[in-house]
């Protein structure tokens, strides 16, 4: 059990391979809201490092499982809705019900309140966790090194402080 958290009949929960080989993922209500990827082999990752990351697209009503960066389960026929976890408990390496523990070690775990890209997934899973993903627009990267960061904004401020807009009014 990676994590779970929901109520009544609505759960967000993930469950990786064991010995069983199947990866879990349920986020809503039932079958239509439920992925299982039956592929995995746990000597794959057993004694090693391995990227999961569990994606739901409430928008487009889609379902994600990916490994180390690919996609390996997907299904587009999900509900279009995850409100009712909203203010639910949330539980880390076990079930709500603190049963079932994950027996592993973790070394990252965020949640995100949208869909993210396959290219941030692969940027996760290969640049550990430092999810860079390739600029689409170059303009925006003002310091020229291939991604947005601090640094563009510094550079930014300077020009808007060479250009007088800073102090406003004077």
């Amino acid at each position: 059990m990676v994590f779970e958290t929901g109520a009544g009949d609505f759960f967000l929960r993930a469950d990786v391979a064991d010995t069983s080989e199947t990866v879990y993922w349920r986020a809503g209500y039932g079958a239509t809201d439920e992925l299982l990827w039956s592929g995995s082999d746990y000597l794959d990752w057993k004694d090693t490092w391995s990227h999961y990351a569990f994606v739901k697209d409430a928008v487009e009503g889609s379902m994600m499982i990916y490994h180390n960066g690919s996609l390996v389960a997907g299904k587009d026929d999900a509900s279009h809705s995850l409100a009712a976890v909203q203010g639910a408990s949330f539980d880390i390496g076990a079930l709500i019900s603190h049963a079932n523990d994950f027996i592993g070690r973790m070394d990252d775990f965020k949640v995100f309140d949208y869909a993210l890209s396959q290219a941030e997934l692969v940027g996760a899973a290969t640049n550990g966790g430092d999810m860079f993903v390739p600029l689409p627009r170059p303009a925006i990267d003002l310091y020229k090194d291939g991604k947005v960061d601090l640094r563009d904004y510094v550079v930014f401020a300077n020009d808007w402080l060479e250009d007088g807009l800073w102090p406003p009014g004077e």
